[in-house]
């Protein structure tokens, strides 16, 4: 488990691991001299984040966590743009949110492709808080003006809009998982109250193959609770 904590010295954001066996968290970036948030974790232990560097450029680093000194700038930002909101998967792809002065979209890296963009937004789109999984599927928010919030997935080269909200619906906070079920929080506010639900997707097959049909979803509500607008 990777965290973000106060250094009471320096007083930088920095990032901690604790795994069992330990008595304490590890500082695990207790020598950099900028804050590091947003941390993410892979099961073969390394760990990508976001910081602020030393120029105030916002940069996305990525390390092992037995090796944090050894770490890489995946982003190169030079120019002041806002890089944001990391996540990884267990095979090299790493995937954030990228402001380039003018709109939000989505990026991924690997080791064979580099930086590739997934969205090329425009006017008063965004999409934001990416989530990979080790399909290499990528789940995120998309939203106009930042009021119409939807589910999009990015899957074998193409994008897939999961819901389609009318304002003041949102649908945010997307997991995901290696067998292509998504999950997030949707909320509608109806007559004045506030309903918040949790909503699963699964993929439905295809009845001749079984293959995982992409364009249907079977959408299934876990959890409702309606809380009173403040």
């Amino acid at each position: 488990m990777v965290t973000t904590g106060t250094n009471a010295t320096a007083r930088y954001q920095d990032i901690y691991l604790w795994k069992p066996g330990y008595t304490a968290p590890e500082n695990l970036t207790h020598w950099a001299d900028f804050d590091s948030q947003n941390p993410r974790i892979n099961n073969l232990g390394e760990v990508v984040w976001n910081a602020v560097d030393v120029n105030a450029n916002p940069q996305i680093y990525l390390a092992h966590a037995d090796d944090m000194r050894n770490y890489r700038d995946l982003s190169q930002n030079t120019v002041g743009d806002d890089y944001s909101s990391p996540d990884l998967n267990d095979n090299g792809q790493v995937v954030w949110m990228h402001h380039n002065g003018s709109n939000w979209n989505i990026e991924m890296w690997s080791q064979s492709t580099g930086v590739v963009a997934l969205t090329d937004n425009t006017g008063n789109a965004a999409s934001t808080f990416p989530a990979i999984n080790n399909l290499g599927w990528v789940a995120y928010e998309q939203s106009i003006l930042f009021r119409k919030y939807d589910v999009h997935l990015f899957a074998n080269g193409q994008v897939i809009p999961l819901t389609d909200n009318t304002d003041p619906t949102r649908s945010f906070r997307i997991a995901l998982n290696d067998r292509g079920e998504l999950v997030w929080v949707t909320r509608e506010d109806i007559g004045g109250v506030r309903y918040w639900s949790v909503i699963l997707a699964q993929p439905v097959p295809e009845p001749a193959t079984g293959a995982v049909l992409l364009g249907g979803l079977g959408l299934l509500m876990l959890l409702k609770r309606k809380r009173s607008e403040m």
